[in-house]
This record gives C-alpha cells, sequence and structure tokens, in this order.
C-alpha cells in the first residue's frame, strides 16, 4: 500500500498506515527509503494519526528511521500518536530519545526551532 507523502518546506511528512505488522513493515521501510536517502531534507515525520497496531517489526522501522536520520545530522519525529501505540513506545523507551508530538505543526516549528526546517 503507497504511503501518504507530502514535503513541506524541506521536511518530509509520511502518513503511516493502520497496522506496522511484519509484512506491511517491511514494504513502509522500502517507500520510506526514498525519504530516508533525501540528504537535501532536513527531517522526516511520520504521521502515526491512523496507525492502530505496531509489533515489534514496526518498532525496528521506527529505532531505524531516527538511527538513520541521527547519523545524518537531520530530524526526526513521530505525530498523532494514538494512545495504544503510545504505550507501546513508551514500554520500549523511545519516548525517551524520539520526539512525539501532538500535531505536525509542533512538530514542523519544533524542527524550525532547532535550525533544521
Amino acid at each position: 500500500m503507497p504511503l501518504k507523502h507530502k514535503k513541506v518546506d524541506s521536511v518530509h511528512v509520511v502518513t503511516l498506515g493502520e497496522q506496522l505488522g511484519l509484512e506491511a513493515s517491511r514494504e513502509t521501510r522500502e517507500n520510506l527509503n526514498t525519504y530516508l536517502e533525501d540528504t537535501e531534507s532536513s527531517g522526516l515525520i511520520l504521521d502515526c494519526s491512523e496507525l492502530n497496531y505496531i509489533t515489534s517489526s514496526g518498532i525496528g522501522l521506527v529505532a531505524d528511521c531516527y538511527k538513520q536520520l541521527k547519523a545524518q545530522n537531520r530530524e526526526f519525529a513521530l505525530v498523532q500518536v494514538g494512545d495504544q501505540v503510545h504505550e507501546i513506545l513508551d514500554i520500549c523507551g523511545f519516548s525517551r530519545f524520539i520526539k512525539i508530538h501532538e500535531t505536525e505543526d509542533q512538530a514542523l516549528w519544533d524542527f524550525k526551532s532547532s535550525g533544521a526546517a
């Protein structure tokens, strides 16, 4: 399933599907590679507004995005994370190092404040 994508200034904003299980994570990873490899962009926001199910494969995908972008001094954030998915991210400790914002605008403002967007 193709991901919804838009570019705001130099930031890629990608809306994830309803599930990030094993198969969906593989497909999502392939689709995200284009945006992760775009070194002209200042970062990536994953919109989780439609996401209601995540497995360890999905968590690995989020971690890989974070690590790749951090290594390139680029920004990464999750937005509109539902309660269930947020709880899983909290249990995994992701909320300690991955930026999670209520809205896309908040994430973009944060990126601009850090000089990234």
